[in-house]
């Protein structure tokens, strides 16, 4: 999945519509086959997207990003930055205390995976070098 989608001159993407316009180049999708994907049944949508005449729905943010193979994260971002950069500044601001490495984040999906979705509690010993995970 990428994380920093980049324009097609190669800087990272600004805006909804230059995302929407480097995926387009390098899929070769056309607006009305990224107008089926989002559930519409005409492409000039996805041009008012990409010109900035509409913003994409909220409630579009999900599957734009699986079909464009990006974190629905960027897609949150680039929205916000245009429609209210108020926002998406505290927004950042309040994941910023939430921020995991990647590490921590596999580590994580593995004790889920490991738990079966089951519930688990972690039991530290010592608190540095020795970490269980008990499942119940």
């Amino acid at each position: 999945m990428n994380t920093t989608p980049t324009s097609s001159n190669s800087q990272p993407a600004k805006t909804i519509g230059e995302l929407i316009t480097a995926f387009q180049a390098e899929s070769g999708l056309s607006d009305d086959e990224i107008a089926a994907h989002l559930g519409y049944t005409r492409g000039n949508i996805i041009a008012m997207f990409r010109l900035g005449a509409m913003c994409v729905p909220w409630s579009k943010f999900e599957p734009l990003a699986e079909l464009m193979d990006v974190d629905p994260q960027v897609v949150l971002e680039l929205s916000l930055r245009d429609r209210n950069p108020d926002l998406l500044a505290f927004i950042k601001s309040v994941q910023a205390r939430f921020q995991i490495t990647p590490a921590e984040r596999r580590l994580i999906d593995h004790c889920r995976t490991l738990a079966g979705g089951r519930a688990v509690s972690p039991f530290i010993i010592d608190g540095r070098s020795v970490v269980a995970l008990v499942v119940k």
